[in-house]
């Protein structure tokens, strides 16, 4: 029998492996169903919706902006909602997830691959973004969603997201953030 090579960071080859079954199944609790029913469910939003599918692209000259293609703002909006699950570290949804699937999948390859993915996940957040590298990833999300004041209140005045987002948002040509941020966002 020949056993497909398994790459880390390549899912064509783990997707070819043969159906597992689950170690200690009577220990699985209906949460631990739904934290991975809940995974798929915001995966899915995310990849459909209207602001991973948009065009993300500009053109200069000479410090001109000549033309530029980025996400409507509702279609980011939407998508943050799911994002934000993924990426901030309070919500974790993804490294649960992991943690739940590897608790439970009687393999010794899958694990691997899953938890190496994680990883890969959060050093792409951690690393300094594309275009704007005095800030990270994930310091660019949390200073649109908190400090812009997306998914929250509006932050007090001496707020660090506020300041960072004020601080990103003013210092850098517009089309420069917004290219950083949804780039980096998409990955």
């Amino acid at each position: 029998m020949h056993a497909p090579a398994i790459i880390l960071g390549d899912p064509s080859g783990i997707l070819r492996l043969p159906k597992v079954v689950l170690r200690n199944p009577g220990d699985r609790t209906q949460l631990d169903s739904d934290f991975l029913a809940h995974l798929i469910q915001v995966q899915r939003q995310v990849q459909e919706s209207g602001w991973n599918k948009a065009d993300i692209r500009f053109t200069t000259q000479g410090g001109q902006l000549l033309d530029h293609s980025f996400p409507d703002f509702e279609d980011f909006v939407f998508a943050a909602v799911y994002l934000r699950q993924f990426i901030a570290k309070k919500d974790s949804l993804l490294k649960d997830a992991v943690d739940r699937y590897c608790r439970f999948v009687d393999c010794q390859i899958r694990p691997v691959w899953v938890r190496h993915e994680l990883a890969t996940f959060n050093l792409a957040l951690d690393r300094p973004a594309f275009m704007l590298p005095a800030y990270t990833g994930r310091e660019l999300f949390d200073a649109f969603m908190y400090g812009a004041a997306l998914l929250y209140k509006i932050p007090d005045v001496g707020d660090p997201e506020r300041k960072r987002f004020l601080e990103i948002y003013d210092g850098q040509p517009r089309h420069t953030v917004l290219y950083a941020f949804h780039g980096r966002s998409r990955r």
